[in-house]
C-alpha cells in the first residue's frame, strides 16, 4: 500500500471516528475510548492528562516507540488492563488494529513525546497491530496476547 494511500485511509478513519462523537459500540474484544497527553498539535487527539489507576484497578502496560519498533514487540496483558503507547521515535507513528484482525482501534497520529492509552480488551486472545505509517516493517507490526484475569 503506498503512503499516499495508507493517509488516504487514516484520514478517512480519523474524519469517521471524529464524525460519531466518541460513543461508538466496541468491537468484540476491544473497549472504544483512549486517552492522549502531550498533544499539542491541533490536529492531534484532544489532550488528557492519564490519571493514577484506582485502587484496585490493573496499571498499564507501556509500550514506547523507539527506532521505528514497538518495545516491547510482543506486549502481553490481562483482560481489562490498560495499554499505554509512547512514541519516543522522531516520526510520527499509530497504534492500530491490523486489518482482519478481529478488533478496530487506532491511537491516530502519535508525534515524538505523545502517548496515548488504550483502555483494555474485553476478552482473552491474541491481537494484532501496526503502524498504518510503517507497515511495511516488520518491527512496526506486532501482537498483543491477552490472558484472562485471575
Amino acid at each position: 500500500m503506498t503512503y499516499t494511500l495508507r493517509l488516504l485511509v487514516l484520514g478517512g478513519a480519523v474524519l469517521t471516528l471524529s464524525s460519531c462523537g466518541g460513543t461508538g459500540t466496541p468491537t468484540p474484544g476491544s473497549t472504544a475510548r483512549a486517552t492522549t497527553s502531550s498533544a499539542p498539535a491541533s490536529s492531534a487527539p484532544v489532550s488528557v492528562a492519564p490519571s493514577a489507576p484506582k485502587s484496585g484497578a490493573l496499571a498499564p502496560l507501556v509500550v514506547h516507540i523507539h527506532g521505528f519498533a514497538y518495545r516491547p514487540a510482543a506486549p502481553a496483558v490481562v483482560v481489562g488492563q490498560p495499554i499505554e503507547i509512547i512514541n519516543d521515535d522522531v516520526a510520527a507513528h499509530t497504534w492500530s488494529a491490523a486489518p482482519k484482525s478481529g478488533w478496530t482501534y487506532t491511537s491516530g497520529n502519535l508525534e515524538k513525546g505523545q502517548r496515548v492509552t488504550f483502555p483494555g480488551f474485553a476478552k482473552a486472545g491474541s491481537y494484532t497491530f501496526l503502524c498504518y505509517y510503517h507497515a511495511e516493517m516488520p518491527s512496526m507490526n506486532g501482537v498483543v496476547t491477552v490472558k484472562a484475569a485471575s
